[in-house]
């Protein structure tokens, strides 16, 4: 028995190595900062907590601003480039880098441009990179001259009021929201965010091997998630219930016998911030079975076991403690419906 339970723990760490992560891009907050028309800034951070400590967007806009007028002193604002990479490090060394107004294919991207189309972007778009902060101020323009905008407006001000009234905007819930510049002040505007929860019911079908016998359950599963305010879920609480169908052919006759099965399951996803859910966590229950039973348990057993779920696959190991005390290995593969 001890042996079984060594090569299940190692099947769990190695084969299924439930901290292994999927690549993806992390989610991100943005301030848009409304500055008349369809002129604006949309300031990105990894969270609005580290922009209400953030003081430095109107000197990048001031410095960025003087650069780029220094570099097309000799054009019209009508010959400007319509796109503008601007990196700034901590120390101080700038660069900036142009992208020509002329079509390629190579430059087009669908995804960008399904977000323009449906964000109503202007045509200029131009990006101070603070690298030290990892911050990015994403201007957007309906012409280059709009830039003098920059002359009446301060950057600092407007995060200074989402400081100010973060509870308001409800910076915990929402992951977009919108200062608009009117009439010489800030007022707050739109916010965006996601449904913090799920309620989800759907078939349970696992197949576990319990000592040295293959046994299948079907039942069906209610599962509470609780999600981030990017709608990445965070935390699996669910119930089910589920028959266990023991069986045995012996001399020509196809014994079966039922136990019920009460579960209650707690996972943590390991992937929050990257692609796809990957379930870690533990599953506790009971299993009912009558005395007359040839097959199975007899009597009320408990059931206590670690899982790995991704993309609906799931994988466990662990327990069962019968009636008598005494311990039965189990591995179980979950199958997706």
């Amino acid at each position: 028995m001890k042996k079984s339970l060594v090569i299940s723990i190692l099947f769990y760490f190695v084969v299924l190595n439930p901290f292994r992560t999927l690549a993806s891009d992390s989610p991100s907050d943005t301030l848009i900062v409304r500055l008349g028309g369809n002129n604006h800034v949309r300031i990105v951070c990894a969270s609005f907590d580290d922009l209400y400590k953030y003081s430095r967007a109107d000197s990048l806009v001031s410095v960025f601003t003087t650069d780029i007028k220094k570099s097309f002193q000799d054009k019209d604002y009508g010959e400007w480039p319509q796109v503008l990479h601007y990196l700034v490090k901590g120390d101080g060394k700038r660069r900036l880098k142009i992208q020509s107004n002329e079509f390629t294919e190579e430059e087009f991207n669908l995804e960008n441009e399904k977000y323009r189309l449906n964000e109503n972007l202007p045509p200029f778009h131009y990006v101070i990179y603070d690298l030290s902060k990892s911050m990015e101020l994403h201007i957007y323009l309906d012409s280059a001259d709009k830039i003098n905008l920059f002359q009446q407006v301060s950057l600092d001000s407007a995060i200074h009021k989402l400081t100010q009234n973060k509870k308001t905007c409800n910076c915990e819930q929402n992951y977009k929201i919108e200062i608009v510049y009117e009439n010489d002040s800030f007022k707050l505007g739109k916010s965006k965010g996601n449904k913090i929860y799920s309620i989800s019911f759907s078939p349970d079908v696992n197949a576990f091997l319990i000592g040295n016998r293959w046994v299948p359950t079907v039942g069906g599963s209610l599962d509470l998630i609780l999600k981030t305010k990017y709608a990445k879920p965070v935390l699996l609480l669910g119930v089910s219930i589920v028959g266990y169908g023991f069986y045995d052919l012996n001399n020509g006759f196809f014994n079966v016998s039922t136990n019920a099965g009460y579960n209650f399951r707690m996972g943590y996803n390991l992937n929050e911030k990257k692609g796809n859910t990957a379930w870690s966590g533990f599953e506790v229950g009971i299993i009912k079975g009558k005395q007359t039973n040839e097959l199975g348990f007899k009597g009320q057993a408990f059931r206590l076991n670690m899982f790995t779920e991704i993309n609906g696959i799931g994988f466990s190991f662990g327990a069962i403690i019968d009636a008598k005390k005494t311990s039965v290995p189990i591995i179980g593969i979950r199958l997706p419906f």
